[in-house]
């Protein structure tokens, strides 16, 4: 029997905070600009080199909307980091501009 019906494993069960913490990074490029992907107790990190590149992500919001709702239902945070220097809030809670320049991000 594994640890989830172990009766001595202190974990409450569904719907409490997970033992776990995400941890990782991915890099990548898009448009030929790199994209570091990052998570830590914090939650996600996506960095992108410049501006220009955080607005063509505009583009695939459409793609990623399955996966925005998941975070989101998960209490996951989620931020852009732009240059290493602008932090920019997208989930749970994304500011009034992000949510005029992308609008799935308003029901999401």
């Amino acid at each position: 029997m594994g640890s989830a019906r172990d009766d001595e494993d202190p974990h409450a069960g569904h719907g409490y905070v997970p033992k776990l913490i995400l941890a990782g990074r991915f890099t990548g490029t898009l448009d030929g600009r790199p994209v570091v992907i990052s998570a830590d107790e914090t939650g996600l990190t996506l960095d992108v080199s410049s501006l220009y590149s955080g607005w063509q992500l505009r583009k695939y919001s459409s793609a990623v909307l399955p996966v925005l709702g998941w975070l989101n239902a998960s209490h996951i945070p989620l931020t852009m980091r732009v240059a290493g220097v602008v932090s920019i809030p997208l989930l749970p809670n994304a500011g009034l501009l992000v949510r005029l320049f992308v609008p799935a991000l308003a029901s999401g």
